[in-house]
């Protein structure tokens, strides 16, 4: 059994006892150098041309201004539109390049200008999670936890400025008096970012995130190797436990993920109150509430996490689920923690268990009287129980690198103790992030408690 890792503002008395929350995955390697998988081919750059030459001859014909507005796109509007690129279409059929489909084409040019352009192929493809618009001419996807270039572009800048503007009609807002940044939602919880210029320097630049429609269970993470089997039945017994948990790790790294799998083993009758800021927990207990962010429109003020922490806390959850501990969420969720909701869970962005725990106390101290320390220090104990550590490598693939537990805390630092961890003994040529899940020997402080209150658990799990 080693000895805990305290984490401390100050600096370390002894520098060995942080190795491990800087090189939280094993040992140095270089970073795997970033890929695009290319998807377009040379039919597809045929339509798009073909697609360019029908926008050319449209736009000399049809009033911008007689072009729906708004998303979805107004019946009347769309069908006159539509009416004269099919004209346009026949016209300009003859200059398309041999194997061009007239339908293909057309499909592509009413989506520019009725809808929202090539955003409407992936949409409502399951299989991309993210959309990036970063100019006309260059639309990226994930798919699959890789990055994509679209075969799908905007024929011109002036179309996406379009397309831009509808997704700010739903926020109430113009081109006009739109603020530089803006977040719109569809009702399926589909986000999208809309920046405009000048802050976006070469134009409008758009930002999609799709709701994952089926989470994996924690039996299918297993068969991903998102953790182990050992990982898998600690967490199954800390949940049962009511162990307060901090999920970590840097954006896309599969923490919603892993807490959606973890929400399952909540038994139905507890009362879980979900705070996110785009709703994509799955909680199927009957006395689960969920409370979802709003941003600012023209309709109204901005609902932050803050706000509804705070409300949430006054609905006396059993459990409390935070998607984004940010500003003040923080410390209202280490408030409602320490205060009884044990068995919560929290999402905060962080390297390392130490990391993620420096950055809780960095938010809540933005709430409070920074001269606390000390005693934030010991409400942070008091509060979580568990930090898991995900990370995401080159390829995609996500697994959890490190569980640890809080042990304590003194008035200088929260001390803490790895359990689990990831062995990285190789990034591959693809940056798939070889190695092996390993314990690290110490038996978690409260699996030694309900052992002595008789409660018959596998100690064995801990062996390596």
């Amino acid at each position: 059994m080693g000895s805990a890792q305290p984490y401390s503002s100050g600096p370390a008395p002894d520098a060995a006892k942080y190795e491990r929350a800087r090189l939280p995955i094993g040992r140095a390697t270089m970073p795997p150098v970033p890929h695009l998988e290319e998807h377009r081919d040379a039919s597809l750059a045929n339509q798009m041309a073909a697609a360019q030459r029908v926008m050319e001859l449209f736009v000399t014909r049809f009033d911008p201004r007689e072009l729906p507005q708004s998303y979805p796109p107004e019946n009347e509007r769309k069908e006159r539109a539509f009416a004269e690129l099919s004209r346009c279409v026949d016209e300009t059929s003859s200059q398309f390049s041999p194997g061009v489909d007239r339908n293909i084409v057309l499909d592509h040019v009413a989506n520019e200008a009725v809808a929202l352009g090539p955003l409407e192929y992936y949409l409502d493809d399951d299989s991309i999670t993210d959309i990036y618009v970063n100019s006309a001419d260059c639309v990226l996807y994930e798919k699959g936890g890789r990055l994509c270039v679209a075969p799908h572009t905007f024929t011109s800048p002036d179309f996406l400025y379009l397309a831009a503007q509808r997704l700010l009609a739903m926020q109430g807002y113009t081109a006009e008096d739109a603020p530089p940044q803006t977040e719109v939602r569809f009702s399926d919880g589909t986000l999208i970012q809309v920046i405009l210029p000048p802050v976006a320097v070469g134009g409008p630049v758009l930002t999609v995130r799709k709701p994952r429609r089926n989470f994996p269970s924690l039996s299918d993470l297993v068969e991903q190797q998102v953790l182990s089997n050992e990982m898998a039945e600690f967490l199954h017994q800390s949940i049962e436990a009511r162990r307060t948990i901090l999920v970590a790790g840097p954006t896309a790294s599969g923490r919603t993920t892993l807490v959606n799998a973890l929400l399952r083993l909540i038994p139905d009758g507890a009362r879980i109150v979900s705070v996110e800021n785009t709703a994509m927990f799955q909680l199927t207990q009957r006395s689960a509430i969920a409370l979802e962010t709003q941003p600012e429109s023209a309709f109204s003020k901005a609902v932050t996490s803050e706000a509804l922490v705070e409300h949430a806390t006054r609905l006396r959850p059993d459990r409390l689920v935070v998607d984004s501990l940010m500003d003040g969420a923080a410390l209202g969720f280490l408030k409602a923690t320490a205060g009884g909701a044990s068995g919560s869970m929290g999402v905060i962005t962080g390297l390392s268990a130490q990391d993620a725990i420096r950055r809780l106390e960095q938010l809540a101290l933005l709430g409070q009287n920074s001269s606390a320390g000390g005693a934030l220090y010991e409400q942070i104990a008091r509060g979580v129980d568990l930090v898991i550590v995900l990370h995401r490598f080159g390829n995609g693939t996500r697994r959890v690198v490190e569980i640890s537990e809080v042990c304590g805390a003194t008035s200088r630092h929260v001390d803490i103790e790895t359990i689990f961890t990831f062995d990285l003994t190789e990034m591959g040529n693809f940056g798939e992030g070889g190695g092996r899940f390993a314990p690290s020997g110490y038996i978690p402080r409260f699996y030694r408690e309900l052992e002595s209150g008789g409660v018959n658990l596998d100690k064995n799990i801990f062996n390596d």
